[in-house]
């Protein structure tokens, strides 16, 4: 097989499994769309709001205290997959290990310390961090079936972990519980769905329940330098709505997070292809091969998301009208200034999961830490000014830079031009043509006249 022919191979299994995580992540938003058009239409936006602090909290202690043990595992278990039995085990133990001492120590500073938020009151602080271990443990059990790429286990639990919560949510309200039994539904959902993902893992593979201690060291390795980068990249796309609500108040978040639901939409394509490329990248031997693909995925991610982007910019009133109704129409400019920003940092993702995975995690936390100083420092500026809009305009600002680093970073460590990360190849435009020719149900037309791709780099 020559070397074009295995670039050829190798981009169709990514497209492939790509289309496949994508597709899971559309049906995922859909069922995150409708919770939170369920809470906001019947909460209202001060409702919402506590509501929208409640889970984001419990992500943020989630993306805080994980040690990125998932990703770890999955860098390890894509370059050894043997390894996945006793990966099963060992980062579900771990995750659970961790997530009850968060738990512990989060109950003490609270009830010890009476810490709350101004738009959340304490006794839902402390029932939405029971979630914790659940949720560690599942997000640890399905980076082990990444690295696998069994991607059918995976796409299950992603799309269970965003069905699953809304029908709980939706009895909750029916019977009156208002944002406090939205809670508990939320937290039961995260019990629920690690009894099933642990019932399903066990009868498709062996697992392990004893920590091995040679292993969780080596994962820890690893999670130790990319930690910082997974940490401070939560920090610095989420660290604004804890803000709004410092500034604003709970209504505010409600209105901001209505809005931010919609935009981060755009995201779907290269969270699909992320999820795909980081494995891809580990396992993959051949630097020729590596430098092909990436590039490849950047840009045509990149373009698929700023078409997307400027759609959703010329139709965001009437989204937010209709999905939440006119009460939320001021988180309508917030879709629009959210968009450039989202556009940008779908190819950052990309290229960071690229750089992640060849085993240079510190690299991304050095990156991170700039963005969240950014985005913390435009926030404390803009929210008190503008409100939401500020915030949304931080945001652009921060995901754009986190582009501009990403790409000078990338093309520092592969010597990859960069305008291969943006403008569109030969090679695309007959992908393409390719493409639309199929979709039509008309067989692609001979182009190996078609002179090759003048912007690739020779390996």
């Amino acid at each position: 097989m020559s070397a074009s022919d295995g670039d050829r191979q190798r981009h169709a299994t990514l497209a492939k499994l790509s289309s496949g995580v994508l597709l899971t992540n559309g049906v995922a938003a859909l069922a995150l769309l409708g919770t939170a058009v369920l809470t906001a239409r019947a909460l209202g936006p001060s409702g919402r709001g506590e509501f929208n602090l409640a889970t984001s909290l419990v992500i943020l202690a989630a993306a805080l205290c994980s040690l990125s043990i998932g990703p770890a595992a999955a860098y390890y278990t894509a370059r050894a997959p043997a390894s996945g039995p006793l990966a099963f085990g060992n980062v579900a133990l771990v995750g659970l290990l961790l997530g009850l001492s968060i738990v512990g120590i989060g109950y003490v500073v609270i009830l010890g310390g009476d810490l709350h938020l101004r738009g959340l009151p304490k006794a839902d602080l402390l029932l939405v961090l029971l979630a914790l271990p659940f949720l560690l443990a599942i997000a640890n059990v399905q980076s082990v079936y990444q690295g696998l790429r069994r991607f059918r286990a995976y796409n299950g639990i992603t799309v269970a972990q965003a069905i699953l919560p809304l029908p709980l949510i939706g009895s909750a309200i029916a019977v009156g519980a208002g944002v406090r039994g939205a809670i508990a539904a939320t937290v039961a959902a995260a019990v629920l769905l690690f009894v099933a993902v642990v019932v399903v893992t066990r009868r498709a593979s062996r697992i392990r329940w004893r920590l091995d201690l040679p292993y969780i060291r080596a994962l820890a390795s690893y999670g130790v330098r990319l930690h910082p980068a997974n940490m401070l990249a939560y920090l610095g796309y989420r660290i604004d709505v804890f803000l709004v609500d410092g500034y604003r108040g709970a209504a505010a978040v409600g209105l901001y997070g209505a809005g931010v639901v919609v935009a981060e939409g755009l995201w779907m394509p290269s969270q699909a292809v992320s999820t795909t490329l980081f494995p891809t990248i580990a396992a993959e031997q051949s630097e020729s091969a590596r430098r092909a693909m990436t590039p490849l995925v950047t840009r045509n991610t990149l373009w698929l998301t700023a078409i997307l982007g400027g759609i959703l910019f010329l139709v965001a009133t009437p989204v937010v009208d209709v999905l939440y109704s006119s009460r939320f129409s001021a988180s309508s400019a917030v879709v629009r200034i959210l968009v450039p920003g989202v556009v940008l940092f779908a190819a950052a993702r990309v290229l960071g999961n690229d750089v992640a995975a060849r085993g240079r995690p510190l690299v991304s936390s050095v990156i991170a830490a700039g963005i969240t100083f950014c985005n913390l420092a435009l926030n404390v500026v803009l929210i008190p000014r503008y409100g939401i809009e500020g915030a949304a305009w931080a945001s652009t600002g921060s995901y754009s830079l986190a582009f501009l680093a990403s790409a000078a970073v990338y093309r520092t460590i592969t010597g990859v031009p960069l305008h291969t990360l943006v403008v569109p190849s030969r090679e695309d435009g007959r992908r393409y043509v390719r493409l639309v020719k199929r979709i039509a149900g008309r067989p692609a037309e001979d182009l190996s006249a078609v002179p090759a791709d003048v912007t690739r780099r020779p390996d």
